[in-house]
């Protein structure tokens, strides 16, 4: 039962150039170079990328590119973003908001912390174990707190640069 509503994949070359919409919430780590369009929105991303999409959002992982994927989904009735929106503050800050980027590039050391994470999840699922499940929303509840931490960084380093920029602050 668990394996319908969250499951890890990994991505080879056929599923790139490939329109990703599905009924669930998707974490795409991302690892090297490549181009992303998310709702036909082009982006090139370097280095080690989390992209985030909420149901039927389409993901197109462009052919000819470097990265290595891993994809974690999980369905609404899994792990309820708004109902733990204390805990992990994800909905309108990493799902559900048109204003903000769907990527974030983090640092390696905090991408390996994060795909070890989604290792443990994917370890657990091949368990079939039916006591597995609290343990497999624990991982995922710690994932979404991680990567919302890190957007609101770096969220807080954009509005910090954008600041010293202001052309009104250097006219006085």
């Amino acid at each position: 039962m668990t394996e319908q509503k969250i499951a890890v994949k990994q991505f080879n070359e056929r599923d790139k150039d490939q329109i990703i919409s599905l009924p669930y919430y998707n974490i795409l780590l991302l690892e090297g170079a490549g181009e992303v369009s998310v709702d036909y929105n082009h982006s090139v991303l370097l280095t080690y990328t989390l992209l985030f999409a909420t149901p039927y959002q389409e993901i197109l992982i462009k052919g000819g590119n470097t990265f290595i994927i891993t994809q974690l989904t999980f369905h609404g009735d899994f792990y309820c973003i708004e109902y733990h929106k204390e805990e992990v503050a994800c909905n309108g800050l990493l799902f559900n908001n048109i204003y903000l980027k769907p990527f974030l590039s983090i640092p390696e050391n905090q991408y390996r912390a994060l795909k070890n994470d989604v290792e443990c999840i994917d370890q657990l699922l091949k368990e079939h174990d039916p006591y597995a499940e609290p343990i497999i929303k624990a991982y995922l509840q710690l994932i979404l707190a991680k990567a919302s931490r890190l957007k609101i960084k770096d969220l807080d380093k954009g509005i910090q640069l954008q600041r010293q920029r202001h052309p009104i602050e250097k006219f006085q």
